[in-house]
């Protein structure tokens, strides 16, 4: 994957984030990179189970990079929080993630800003070499 195609993806999370309600929008984003998934077989399986490959942290002052490590302990001490999902619409600190996807062109992206509030999509380069949205593959 390109820097460019990098930088585009953390483009497209920051618009999304910002989109948000600011009195329901999280505090900030974890943005991992993953290597190659296969989109027909659960992506958001495959990168729960996988190793990030780069990791962001995107928050009102800006996208910082960030250890896989770092990522690694945060997963495993996070708690998240104990309200009934019908309580609080989203996490304190959402989570996205995006990777290639094995044996074609294709893209892979999600977000989970809560417990129900999540998606997962297919993208593509358009024409003028931008990313474009093509096929939503799962929401919560």
């Amino acid at each position: 994957m390109t820097d460019e195609v990098i930088r585009q993806f953390i483009e497209l999370i920051r618009k999304e984030w910002m989109s948000i309600d600011e009195d329901i929008r999280p505090l900030g984003v974890w943005i991992r990179q993953y290597g190659p998934v296969r989109i027909k077989e659960n992506p958001m399986l495959q990168t729960w189970k996988a190793t990030p490959i780069a990791v962001w942290y995107l928050s009102p002052s800006g996208v910082q990079s960030s250890s896989v490590d770092t990522w690694l302990a945060y997963q495993n001490v996070r708690q998240q929080d104990a309200a009934p999902p019908w309580v609080k619409r989203t996490f304190r600190e959402g989570l996205t993630a995006f990777a290639e996807c094995a044996g074609n062109e294709d893209y892979y992206w999600e977000y989970l800003w809560g417990k129900r509030w999540g998606a997962g999509w297919r993208v593509q380069m358009n024409e003028d070499g931008g990313l474009q949205i093509v096929d939503q593959l799962w929401v919560s």
